[in-house]
């Protein structure tokens, strides 16, 4: 049985680049990702409500209460009250939403529904070494032009790893819609946040230009204030003259992005790369650089609901705070600032910081792409990678996962490829 029949006996005639899709497995044993159970999570969240109302009891408690308020330092009791302020205000932001989120289903189910793909290879969980096998002889044979979907951000770095292998000495830029800077440089291992580092490292790519909100170095370092103890959480200070970033975030008026300001931006950008050789280009998009609260996209691992599942999960004693014991009390203090899974103080963090940036709109990432599209052709820059088989690797949309709100995730993407489909129309 053939990978993949991406066309039909006229297309191969013709040779018409269509565009196809393709559905990336699970990777077995993804390194770097933490095994967060939100699925079984999904369904308690109902107890949202009660567990952040008691906790704010909690603190409340050993505040008003001098006497016995020792058993609790009150710089700890300090971070406390900040941390649970935090799950209060994504809370109160999505309540309505709770219910039905509860009863939403995995995007896996609904993607394949929405969505005309065709899947690599014939197992949804497989390893690294067949992942590479399996593109390699999709890339070999398809005269389509591919975008691939993807669970974790890894992907990417197989599909680039195998689409560049044949390219001799051209040069290729990625430009990634994403609101992390995946260029982490501390582990050995290939994981979704060090991907283009790895790419980097292997010369697989010379150019990438990341477009989002990505979190200052500042805010990380405040979030390590929430408790001494807690490791440092990597962020690469880029200087590099191969690494552009623009924040999108900072180019708004009274909230409005100023898609102006931002085309203008990439289109310089890519006049540089124009005279710096730069023979072929790419895109990556990770879908949580969508306006996820305002939208109410979930299917992802950066989105409020997340965290408020975790807030949830956790199994709060139900006793009168004066009942509590000493060990009770510990539990508490582990469940915000030690439990590995579940540490409310890297939640909160992740809530406000990383879950609930402005985002940008699908408009904006499509006008990116058609000014993309256009100036590439333009400057006599190709976009997308040329395969052995005719057709191209365009690029990927990654980091869908999860559980899907109402779908609309799902239709955020569909919506992202028929935008795709319509540059491809042009290439």
């Amino acid at each position: 049985m053939e990978l993949l029949n991406f066309f039909s006996k006229e297309q191969k005639e013709t040779k018409t680049p269509l565009l196809s899709v393709l559905q990336m497995p699970f990777l077995e044993n993804e390194k770097g990702i933490c095994n967060n159970l939100l699925e079984q999570e999904q369904k308690k969240i109902g107890k949202t409500k009660y567990n952040i109302e008691y906790l704010e009891g909690f603190v409340d408690y050993f505040q008003k209460n001098p006497k016995i308020d020792s058993k609790i330092d009150k710089e700890l009791l300090k971070k406390m009250i900040k941390i649970i302020s935090l799950f209060r205000e994504q809370f109160d932001k999505n309540k309505k939403r709770i219910t039905k989120y509860a009863e939403a289903k995995n995007v896996n189910e609904i993607i394949p529904k929405r969505i005309n793909l065709q899947l690599l290879g014939e197992k949804k969980l497989t390893s690294e070494k067949e992942i590479s096998e399996n593109l390699k002889e999709v890339f070999k044979k398809t005269l389509d032009n591919i975008i691939c979907l993807a669970n974790s951000h890894i992907m990417t770095f197989y599909e680039i790893t195998e689409a560049g292998r044949e390219m001799g000495e051209k040069k290729i830029a990625v430009i990634v819609f994403d609101n992390h800077v995946d260029m982490s440089s501390t582990e050995d291992f290939i994981w979704k946040g060090n991907i283009f580092k790895k790419l980097f490292d292997n010369n697989s790519i010379q150019k990438v230009l990341f477009i989002g909100n990505t979190p200052s170095f500042e805010i990380f370092q405040e979030n390590n204030d929430f408790n001494e103890n807690i490791e440092k959480i990597v962020f690469e200070e880029i200087n590099d003259d191969n690494i552009e970033q623009i924040n999108s975030d900072e180019m708004r008026t009274d909230g409005k992005l100023d898609r102006q300001e931002l085309i203008q931006g990439i289109s310089n950008i890519l006049d540089e790369y124009k005279k710096q050789s730069v023979t072929n280009l790419i895109f990556s998009i990770d879908i949580d650089v969508l306006r996820v609260q305002q939208m109410g996209y979930t299917a992802m691992e950066y989105n409020p609901m997340n965290p408020l599942s975790y807030l949830a999960s956790l199994d709060l004693p139900p006793k009168k705070y004066s009942e509590l014991s000493d060990d009770e009390i510990k539990k508490i203090h582990q469940y915000i600032f030690e439990d590995n899974e579940k540490r409310l103080n890297l939640n909160a963090f992740y809530s406000k910081e990383l879950c609930d940036p402005l985002g940008m709109a699908l408009g904006d990432i499509g006008v990116c792409l058609d000014l993309i599209v256009k100036k590439c052709k333009l400057l006599g820059i190709t976009f997308g990678i040329e395969l052995k088989g005719g057709g191209k690797f365009l690029g990927d949309i990654v980091e869908l996962s999860g559980v899907d709100y109402e779908e609309r995730t799902t239709k955020a993407v569909a919506t992202l490829i028929k935008r795709i489909e319509k540059n491809n129309d042009s290439l």
